[in-house]
């Protein structure tokens, strides 16, 4: 899965629907295993243990790391739909992006029903 680090100011791509396998679909959480998804959420989610760990030279790693769809090549990444929906209103860069008129509000309301949450560690 990719993960993609939003620092300019750029308008940010984010796919329209949840993908086929996205690990946020609800119908998706016993067909599809991703061994490396709790590593990938340990950046991505707002209140995980390794959250805004600094990162040599990186001024905005304590705002955390976005998820990208991980069916797009890196090249033209898209912020994945269903972490946006489950996770984007807790995010400080999504929501600065959804502030400053980069990312669309309603990427963090639409088909809530069809994502789930999903937390790195259990509790």
């Amino acid at each position: 899965m990719a993960r993609v680090r939003v620092g300019a100011l750029v308008a940010v791509q984010a796919c329209s629907w949840p993908c086929p396998s996205c690990p946020w679909r609800k119908d998706n959480a016993r067909r599809y295993r991703y061994p490396n998804l709790r590593e990938y959420l340990a950046g991505t989610v707002p209140g995980e243990p390794d959250f805004g760990k600094p990162v040599d030279g990186d001024p905005l790693s304590a705002l955390g790391t976005m998820f990208a769809c991980h069916r797009i090549p890196n090249d033209n990444a898209h912020l994945c739909a269903g972490w946006l929906a489950a996770h984007g209103a807790e995010h400080p860069i999504a929501r600065l992006g959804i502030a400053w008129g980069l990312i669309d509000p309603a990427a963090l309301t639409p088909r809530q029903r069809a994502v789930r949450r999903v937390r790195s560690v259990s509790r």
